[in-house]
């Protein structure tokens, strides 16, 4: 599994908030499941953070995915196959500003073929990045990513 993360912003911005984006690349012949897990008994996919100067997650948004039906059972699950990409918000303390944040991002899923499942994992993408300073102006990066995987909010 590949894994790639992103921010919006240039930098964080300290006293505000910036978009993330986690975007995993799933092994062609297998699945994750999605959060929620559908059905509920499934381990679903999900995102954590930790933060040395405080940063917070917030509105993490979870796809859909897409309804795969299995031959020997009724049931159907929601999965994510191929590339799926999780976004949400970063709350940026005041008391960051002008400091340096030592991100981790982890990312618990248990991937599972068409014979069987493995057990659960975590995966982690860690990150150094600066804050601002209070008021500063900060540019739009990643775009690309964002417009791709924003849901209608």
């Amino acid at each position: 599994k590949e894994k790639a993360a992103y921010i919006s912003t240039s930098q964080l911005p300290a006293g505000r908030r910036c978009q993330f984006a986690v975007t995993l690349d799933i092994s062609p012949g297998w699945h994750i499941n999605t959060n929620p897990s559908n059905p509920e008994y499934l381990i679903p996919t999900e995102l954590t953070l930790k933060s040395t100067l405080g940063v917070t997650l917030e509105n993490v948004y979870y796809p859909l995915g897409m309804k795969l039906k299995m031959e020997e059972t009724d049931e159907v699950f929601h999965v994510y196959d191929k590339t799926v990409t999780l976004i949400g918000d970063l709350i940026v303390p005041d008391s960051a500003a002008g400091k340096t944040d030592r991100l981790s991002f982890a990312i618990r899923y248990q991937a599972c073929n068409e014979e069987a499942c493995e057990r659960p994992q975590t995966l982690h993408l860690e990150a150094t990045v600066n804050v601002s300073q209070i008021g500063e102006p900060v540019r739009q990066i990643n775009d690309s990513v964002f417009q791709s995987a924003s849901p209608v909010r």
